[in-house]
């Protein structure tokens, strides 16, 4: 199983699209916020990969929760951007 973290793009979705390009092979992505629309232009453009996300303290507008929890593979995983 290969997982992909992202966080900060601040506007740069090309890096993370190209980043993902290189790993086609990888079945999860982790955002950490800062850059909700950045991500969303990754998620169109993988439609395969299983996403999950958090904002940032500069995602004003998103609707991803502040924290998340994920299970994989019998593992609890805890996401947050770090500014709560």
């Amino acid at each position: 199983m290969k997982i992909l973290i992202f966080s900060d793009s601040h506007g740069r979705s090309n890096n993370i699209i190209k980043t993902i390009s290189l790993h086609t092979d990888a079945k999860y992505i982790f955002f950490l916020g800062d850059g909700d629309k950045d991500i969303t232009a990754a998620k169109d453009k993988f439609p395969s990969m299983i996403f999950y996300c958090v904002q940032g303290n500069n995602d004003f507008y998103s609707d991803e929760p502040d924290t998340r929890e994920v299970n994989l593979c019998g593992h609890k995983v805890f996401m947050a951007h770090g500014h709560t």
